[in-house]
């Protein structure tokens, strides 16, 4: 997801085109909130909702990254959609540098597929694989799947205690093209 227009006005187009694909049920954005409070945390949304390759978006206020919301958000959509219908993979693109967002596509067992460029920045294309439900695959042991996928409630062990963030072993800094 691009982050947000500047102004309230420029916000106002990207709304609408918001409207017109949930009305036409091509894409969801989620707002999620804080349990305790109702506060918004930011937006999540699944674009080319029917297809079998939909793509993942999230954004989240600053104040709030590093908690680990993000990638709990991220496990919830994928396993709510992987559920509703047959999904080859999740398309999630991310920043370059985000090294959080990277993290968030390894845990679930994305790979970079490939890169894309806009005029903000350069993004890392991750496959991430559908989550098999334990009614598809008759068994609650098989849920993480390959790469020892966490369990989509559980949130993890990320944050402030990320052990990339600074390091040469940065995976996005040294993946910048496609896995092969």
């Amino acid at each position: 997801m691009p982050p947000p227009p500047p102004t309230e006005a420029a916000f106002t187009d990207v709304w609408h085109g918001w409207i017109k694909a949930i009305e036409d049920k091509s894409e969801l954005y989620f707002v999620p909130r804080l349990r305790e409070s109702s506060r918004c945390l930011g937006i999540v949304a699944i674009h080319d909702l029917h297809s079998k390759t939909p793509e993942l978006g999230i954004w989240l206020r600053s104040d709030v990254h590093g908690e680990g919301f993000g990638h709990e958000l991220v496990g919830a959509v994928v396993a709510w959609r992987s559920e509703h219908s047959p999904v080859d993979y999740f398309e999630y693109p991310v920043a370059e540098n985000n090294i959080a967002s990277c993290r968030i596509a390894e845990a679930y067992g994305g790979e970079i597929a490939s890169n894309r460029a806009n005029a903000k920045y350069r993004s890392l294309v991750y496959h991430i694989p559908p989550v098999q439900l334990p009614a598809q695959i008759g068994s609650t042991e098989q849920l993480n799947g390959p790469k020892h996928r966490p369990k989509v409630s559980k949130i993890g062990n990320f944050g402030k205690r990320s052990a990339y963030r600074g390091s040469a072993n940065n995976p996005c800094q040294q993946r910048t093209t496609p896995a092969g």
